[in-house]
């Protein structure tokens, strides 16, 4: 058969459409929050600055007033991070189903800030390391269909967010920079692990993750989830603090339904010509 007859043509084209489909289709990505399903006991603007749960909707905080997000400079501006206080609670959702699987697959980034014991604001962890703020703290469920949860514990954040790559901070300020580090790639290590580092050595223990607070869902026996709520129990001296959340979204099975259409075709072409 000719490479420029029709038949040729058509199963080119063919064959250039199903290798983009399959390409872009079945390739999970990064999902974040979309809507704040409900809220409650968040306070008003004179007891909680934060109380506005959709600052913690999209993509977590790169920037703010000084500078770029990084371990020693946390998110904190009232249109960036919700705080839920005691006896609060928020529910999220993402606007398709996130997948879990057996490495931690709901990601939690909130506005732990490391003390930094430099002498020229390079950005350097004490040892042990600690924050000048409290480490945020939560129960937490998610959901399917946003009516039957299935809780997954109570939680301690205490791990920093990092959004650039390419970037050093100087005189306790990091400029932006043009390479963002993953807000989708989990990071499993611990708070303990930073004690002592300096900025450079952190962003390679990260490993180009943004950091934050990655959590094992396959204690609920669930596949996929699309809902999740943070509480806060009353009567207690704990809060949460949320800048983002985020999840790999469930790849949808186009590729498994064209590829039974791309063997037909081949063993059509192979019978034209």
């Amino acid at each position: 058969m000719s490479p420029f007859s029709p038949i040729a043509q058509k199963s080119s084209v063919f064959f250039v459409v199903l290798s983009a489909a399959i390409s872009s289709r079945s390739i999970a990505g990064t999902i974040y929050a979309t809507s704040v399903v409900n809220s409650s006991g968040l306070g008003d603007s004179t007891t909680n600055a934060w109380n506005d749960p959709t600052a913690a909707l999209g993509a977590p905080t790169t920037d703010e007033e000084f500078g770029a997000i990084n371990p020693f400079n946390p998110p904190f501006e009232t249109n960036d991070i919700v705080v839920i206080p005691a006896g609060g609670s928020v529910e999220f959702s993402f606007a398709q189903p996130a997948a879990i699987t057996s490495v931690p697959a709901l990601g939690v980034f909130v506005n732990n800030g490391l003390d930094d014991v430099s002498s020229d604001g390079s950005g350097v962890a004490s040892n042990p390391a600690s924050y000048f703020s409290p480490i945020p703290e939560a129960t937490v469920s998610i959901s399917q269909n946003g009516t039957d949860w299935f809780p997954v514990g109570d939680e301690s954040f205490d791990l920093p967010t990092n959004a650039y790559l390419d970037t050093e901070i100087s005189g306790y300020f990091q400029p932006s920079g043009t390479e963002l580090a993953n807000f989708g790639q989990p990071f499993v290590g611990t708070l303990s692990d930073l004690n002592g580092l300096n900025y450079d050595q952190i962003r390679a223990l990260f490993n180009g993750s943004a950091g934050g607070n990655w959590l094992d869902l396959s204690g609920t026996g669930l596949t996929s989830f699309q809902y999740v709520e943070f509480s806060v129990p009353a009567g207690t001296d704990e809060r949460m603090t949320i800048d983002g959340i985020s999840a790999q979204a469930v790849p949808e099975p186009t590729a498994a339904i064209l590829l039974p259409l791309a063997l037909l075709a081949v063993s059509r072409r192979r019978r034209l010509s």
